[in-house]
């Protein structure tokens, strides 16, 4: 089994993302996260900081395409990947440079709330035609299901939601409302 060292890390976005890589190719950005790991000092009572571990982060594909679209300079972030590194030669110099490829990113919530804006919409289970919209903050629609009640259909429209079925043990089938679904948060502790 070939080895590969994925970690985690978190801290800081240093600068916006930026593209990179040829013209009709799959989208890659990058970006650098500073770290900085803080520690109590017993002998002066106080905080102190190491100094910043700065990581170049690297995203392809769509996950490049989200990453450009939600980071911004400052956002605290976490970031797991392959950890690797780059060599080259500069002035006649070799240099080289840590790098993350990475698997996933996300805001680090320990810090503030984020929304999260789906690209791709999961079709239902429950029949033909019928999809799940996306959680938008603010919007009419909320998991599939507008305030008043009605399922959204393919074309954006509301419209009545389509028949529960029974299954063989008499449990309905995943078109549950959305109280229903809060109901079962509520019981779980949620």
């Amino acid at each position: 089994m070939p080895q590969q060292t994925t970690v985690t890390i978190t801290g800081f976005v240093g600068a916006d993302p930026v593209r990179f890589g040829r013209e009709g190719a799959p989208p890659a950005c990058s970006f650098r996260v500073g770290s900085t790991r803080s520690y109590f000092h017993a002998a002066s009572n106080e905080w102190k900081e190491h100094p910043t571990t700065w990581v170049t982060i690297k995203a392809f594909r769509s996950l490049a395409e989200h990453v450009l679209g939600s980071l911004h300079k400052g956002d605290p972030v976490i970031v797991t990947g392959r950890l690797g590194t780059e060599s080259w030669q500069q002035d006649g110099n070799p240099r080289s440079r840590m790098v993350l490829e990475a698997g996933a990113v996300g805001h680090d919530m320990s810090f503030g709330t984020s929304v999260l804006n789906r690209s791709r919409v999961p079709a239902e289970a429950s029949g033909a035609g019928w999809r799940r919209a996306d959680a938008h903050h603010g919007g009419m629609v909320q998991d599939g299901i507008t305030r008043d009640g009605a399922v959204q259909n393919d074309t954006g429209q509301p419209s009545a939601p389509p028949p529960t079925a029974a299954t063989a043990d008499g449990a309905r089938d995943s078109a549950s409302s959305l109280e229903d679904k809060e109901e079962g948060f509520a019981d779980a502790g949620f």
